[in-house]
């Protein structure tokens, strides 16, 4: 492919590659911190520490008004207007280190104090890999018949679709894990980079899938916003590059190897921000062998700032698109899409307007990449972002000469979710051409306990516009119930339906009914878990009764260095009736034990036993089939740049005979080896192989060899191209004459709150100077800036009653309103402590004492905090009286001052009265 050839030839040249890697941290955490170390900064008189940190703390959560209100209080100090009740003289050179605070904030992080720890950044994880859609046996049998195959990134995952799947066997675990979703389907989730077989039994009988896990792709971690940045600019354009290369040999031995299947899949993609929203653009292509290359392409535009909307995305090409489970309930188009909220987000509307492109993903490749055969599709939402309600229409219709003949040609549907008290309502009502389709739901929880019954009503004749739904002709109901403590989890799953698609004959009206259960508890040392599931289905054509039951004890025990092991043994039993099929009727009950052991530091290794008792009815006889499985894995850091991981395993089979044995019939020794080597950030190249050796267990069985390698890259860097969008920041500076927080301008003769002249605000590492009116107005080229009025040009005894920043984002060619409030209202701040050394003032060696009540006029009351401190907001200028409340003093606590103080309020000031306390505790 010249793709490749270029990219390869490209992203072997370092030069052009330059990474990085964000930092981020846990908001709530680092507000707390904020918020902590400036009240032990302000107790110790370090202002300039102070403020910056209580600056960084309302940043992070503008509503917090403890932040502000010590905020303001270092104001009244840079003003003089803060006077101590008790007489002693304030330090007012102490002011003079916060004048210019505000003008460095953002430039650099708080250096830490002697016997402070700045918290650790907590790390962000890689974008998370979208979960592959639903794919049927037939689909991965039909794409690659030589070797079905299954590819999907580690920490994605599928689900597999096949008709009553009774059981499945992985042959090496670790890779992935396997699940049971419902009668019908399994998932796939990917854990480990590696591959092993799975083996599926439904109705055909035995199914063999090769899953392969691949290393996801190379995203970039998200930017961590910067805690109080000034001013921040549009990160550079990001481009990637993601190559796997994957082939399949087989033979009767070794030396006779020949390639079954090859596979080649390369992408490569850009995205960044524009005014104009968020760009994004990907070009891949997938090569199977016969070499048939199948290109897919897209771009897309989000976030689109338009006024009128909420929110706005465009794409062309590629893209996937789903409505609702009974319309579109998902497919791959080529075309044009449009997705768009409006009206302060009241309505959403989507459009789809493509031809239909059959699954050619990692999972289900087809050799044909289009078709005379297109969709158009409409949606339309009230309140779409409502956890409340939200209300969707939804219309698709499918036209083109090489549609499946049995589908529909139109299908329509209304959706309804309702949340009513702790009950969530759910509902859509479809019709397509020929009849009607109908579901119902409703969860709710009840303390730990999480339940939910779903309704179904799907005539037989019913098909959505892209495949025939699940559930098909099916009338019935589910009860699903959860729970989850620290002593145990449980939850079970009942399905009661009628079959009217393929109905038993002489009992068409039957009920089928399909329940599972399962329990986990922790028993000191050890776990146990148990799952059960009974079906039976005398309402069905081919009628059919199953009961199964598998239980389980673990328990971890210590080994050396310090390591842990894991052990467990296990028993099941199943019962299986076919009333049409006697060669599937069979009791089986078994037993299992297995251990996994790290030996040292970089080799594990495991062994797992499985022993079962088989009795078949049609022939009445009893086989005792067993497996083994055993091995050893080495994963190592060989530098800090590269990784290996070697594996050995071996399976021995024992005494297969009997069709229900659910054994592959084969012995096998395998062996992987894989490398992964990381130059640089965002920079990874790997290769893998295995090789296994197989030996047929059962007359007429092949034995075979085969021999997987792979190898890939995947890379991501900057392209140093960067756009800020362009737009105004405005507002005004008043002062907050009724306290609302918001601008009142003059109305109908009534006079509205008053703007202040002259006062500088920062919008970014830009200044403005509010006019006569109070208002100010600047351009702004930027993606987000950061905007605070400078403290210093406050006028004295004003404070702020509204937030003291705001952090705007940046819309081309749009103005942002910002408004600050300001109030001359005074206060009556204050710190009940111990006083350790007998100074009369709060020190950092002093013992806070939380819960003393102050009260003021005999009325409004104020206890204090957890860190000893109060605040008396917006007190009315006049004489005031101040009671510490002795009978909420905490028992052996004595004031060293006056219980009941006199203080005579002059606008604009704010006052200290502090409670220093001796502890008698006779």
């Amino acid at each position: 492919m010249i793709l490749q050839r270029v990219l390869l030839l490209v992203a072997f040249f370092p030069l052009v590659l330059s990474c990085g890697v964000a930092r981020a941290g846990d908001n709530s955490l680092t507000y707390d911190y904020y918020l902590n170390e400036g009240i032990a900064a302000f107790k110790a008189h370090r202002d300039q520490v102070a403020l910056d940190y209580f600056n960084r703390a309302h940043f992070l959560s503008p509503a917090a008004e403890e932040p502000l209100e010590y905020i303001n209080l270092l104001k009244r100090v840079y003003d003089g207007r803060l006077e101590d009740l008790s007489g002693r003289p304030v330090e007012k050179d102490r002011a003079r280190v916060i004048s210019d605070a505000l003008d460095h904030f953002g430039e650099a992080d708080v250096a830490p104090q002697p016997g402070t720890i700045k918290p650790a950044p907590v790390a962000v994880a890689a974008k998370p890999v979208k979960r592959l859609d639903r794919v049927t046996i037939d689909d991965i049998l039909g794409a690659n018949p030589a070797k079905p195959s299954i590819r999907l990134d580690t920490g994605s995952s599928v689900v597999i679709e096949g008709k009553d799947i009774l059981r499945f066997l992985v042959v090496d675990p670790g890779f992935f894990t396997v699940k049971a979703e419902g009668r019908d389907q399994i998932r796939v989730e990917g854990l480990k980079w590696g591959s092993s077989f799975l083996h599926v039994w439904d109705q055909r009988g035995r199914t063999t899938l090769y899953v392969e896990v691949f290393l996801p792709h190379a995203y970039e971690t998200p930017e961590a916003p910067q805690t109080a940045a000034i001013v921040e600019h549009a990160p550079p354009f990001r481009m990637r590059y993601t190559l796997d290369n994957g082939s399949f040999y087989s033979g009767r031995d070794m030396t006779h190897l020949r390639r079954g299947s090859s596979t080649i899949q390369e992408s490569v993609a850009i995205d960044g921000e524009t005014p104009y929203g968020a760009l994004d653009a990907s070009l891949s292509a997938t090569g199977f062998d016969p070499i048939v290359e199948i290109p897919t392409y897209t771009l897309g535009l989000s976030h689109i700032p338009l006024k009128g909307t909420d929110d706005l995305n465009a794409r062309v090409f590629d893209g996937y698109r789903s409505l609702s489970p009974l319309t579109l309930p998902g497919a791959r188009l080529r075309g044009e899409f449009v997705d768009v909220r409006a009206f302060e987000n009241m309505v959403g509307v989507s459009l789809s307007h493509g031809g239909y492109l059959p699954s050619i993903s990692s999972l289900s490749p087809g050799l044909t990449t289009t078709r005379d055969s297109f969709i158009d599709a409409v949606s339309v939402s009230l309140f779409p972002v409502s956890t409340q309600h939200r209300y969707t229409l939804n219309y698709a219709t499918g036209y083109g000469t090489e549609r499946e003949p049995y589908l529909t040609r139109k299908v329509y549907s209304l959706q309804g979710e309702q949340k009513a008290g702790p009950f969530d309502l759910n509902a859509e009502l479809a019709r397509d051409d020929r009849t009607t389709a109908s579901l119902a739901g409703i969860k709710w929880a009840n303390g730990l306990v999480h339940q939910g019954v779903n309704f179904r009503n799907i005539n037989k004749e019913f098909t959505t516009i892209t495949a025939s739904p699940s559930n098909q002709g099916e009338i019935g109901a589910t009860w699903t119930t959860n729970t989850s403590t620290d002593k145990f989890s449980a939850g079970s799953f009942v399905d009661v339906y009628q079959d009217r698609l393929y109905p038993n004959a002489d009992d068409p009206q039957a009920l089928n009914y399909d329940t599972n259960a399962h329990i986990a508890i922790p028993l000191g040392q050890y776990s146990w878990d148990t799952s059960g599931r009974y079906v039976t289905t005398p309402g069905q054509a081919s009628p059919r009764t199953y009961a199964g039951v598998d239980t389980r004890l673990s328990r971890g025990f210590p080994v050396w260095g310090g390591r842990r092991g894991t052990g467990y043994i296990g028993a099941s039993d199943q019962l299986s009736r076919f009333e049409f099929s006697p060669a599937s009727e069979y009791d089986r009950n078994g037993v299992t034990a297995g251990v996994q052991v790290p030996l040292t530091r970089s080799i594990s290794g495991f062994a797992n036993y499985e022993y079962s008792w088989l009795y078949e009815k049609l022939t009445s006889d009893t086989f005792h089939p067993a497996v083994m499985n055993a091995g050893l894995a080495y994963n190592a850091n060989l530098t800090e740049n590269l990784v290996t991981n070697l594996g050995l395993t071996y399976r021995n089979e024992l005494n297969v005979k009997g069709a229900n044995s659910f054994l592959a019939g084969e012995d096998s020794v395998a062996a992987s080896a894989g490398l992964t080597y990381t130059p640089k950030k965002d920079v990874t190249l790997f290769c893998d192989s295995r090789m296994r050796s197989v030996w047929s267990q059962v007359p007429d069985g092949p034995s075979y060899n085969d021999l997987d390698l792979r190898f890939g890259m995947r890379m991501a860097w900057g392209l140093g191209l960067a756009f800020d969008p362009q737009g105004t920041v405005a507002g005004f500076v008043f002062k907050d004459r009724d306290g609302n927080k918001e601008f009142t301008p003059d109305i109908g003769g009534v006079a509205g709150d008053e703007g202040l002249p002259g006062i500088k605000v920062r919008i970014g590492d830009q200044v403005a100077v509010t006019d006569a009116r109070g208002w100010f107005s600047m351009p702004v080229r930027a993606r987000r800036a950061l905007v605070a009025p400078v403290m210093e040009s406050l006028p004295q005894g004003f404070v702020f009653s509204t937030a003291a920043f705001a952090k705007v984002d940046i819309t081309q060619g749009r103005t942002k309103r910002v408004d600050f409030g300001l109030t001359t209202q005074s206060g009556i701040y204050g710190v009940a402590f111990v006083d350790v050394n007998g100074n009369g003032l709060p020190d950092q060696n002093d013992h806070f004492i939380a819960g003393v009540k102050v009260l003021m006029d005999g009325k409004a009351a104020q206890a204090t905090d957890s860190r000893g401190a109060y605040f008396f907001k917006n007190v009315m200028d006049g004489k005031h009286t101040l009671t510490i409340d002795m009978s909420a003093l905490p028992a052996g606590y004595i004031p060293l001052v006056k219980v009941k103080s006199e203080v005579d309020v002059a606008e604009g000031t704010t006052y200290i009265f502090h409670i220093p306390l001796k502890y008698n505790p006779k």
